[in-house]
């Protein structure tokens, strides 16, 4: 069940659902579905009208209000990696991008304000046992995507992870199947080979594809200072 909320409610209601949980242990449950707005980026292809408001899943709360949301769906589609290389988030070119040029594109300077510099695991724990492994230094970005591990937590069920692209990203050579629309979306963990990254397939499954490929889809995730930032559009 999907729901739209105003801010006022939002809180009270996940505290219902979280209880004293603040860690990502205890995802909010996917058929709650809890959405609200924060930014605006393209994702009808008209740039005529402007931006639309990006809509988020809310994933978790913290025990000082922040707000950890991933979008609800792919507003984008960029490599991993370009050129292709060894796969390492701290290095990678889909980073930088949702730093700079998506974290400008999105929010405002204020919005930008609400939006936490918050320290990213990127220990192997948060990759699959039976892929590639390798040191990884972790990092500080305000906008991420989920690595594998944190996938398996906030969408335990294949059907939860099934993202459709906006017609933008469409647009920009997102892969679509034909059957049920959905497209594939990055998570940030290493995948079988040095040059492949993790990713969620149209389907929902869990698995890993060449870090170049260039028609997979980007479902940023921030972690918003409080349910203020956010509102019902």
């Amino acid at each position: 069940m999907k729901r739209v909320i105003s801010a006022v409610c939002l809180v009270l209601i996940i505290s219902l659902l979280m209880g004293a949980s603040s860690t990502g242990e205890e995802a909010i449950s996917a058929e709650t579905e809890i959405h609200v707005y924060f930014g605006r980026y393209e994702q009808d292809n008209d740039s005529a009208n402007g931006p639309e408001p990006i809509e988020w899943r809310v994933l978790d709360q913290k025990d000082d209000g922040s707000l950890l949301l991933i979008s609800e769906y792919g507003l984008d589609v960029k490599p991993f990696i370009s050129p292709i290389n060894k796969v390492i988030w701290e290095k990678c070119t889909l980073r930088k991008w949702l730093n700079k040029e998506f974290l400008s594109a999105a929010f405002t300077k204020e919005e930008q304000k609400s939006i936490l510099k918050v320290k990213v695991d990127n220990s192997a724990k948060q990759g699959n046992d039976k892929y590639v492994k390798f040191k990884q230094s972790d990092t500080t970005d305000q906008v991420f995507v989920l690595s594998y591990a944190e996938a398996e937590v906030y969408f335990p069920e294949e059907k939860d992870r099934l993202c459709a692209p906006t017609e933008y990203a469409k647009a920009q050579g997102a892969f679509v199947n034909d059957t049920n629309g959905k497209c594939v979306w990055w998570l940030r963990s290493p995948g079988s080979y040095l040059n492949w990254a993790t990713r969620v397939n149209h389907f929902g499954v869990l698995g890993t594809a060449t870090a170049d490929d260039a028609d997979n889809c980007v479902r940023p995730v921030i972690w918003v200072r409080s349910v203020d930032a956010v509102s019902e559009e």
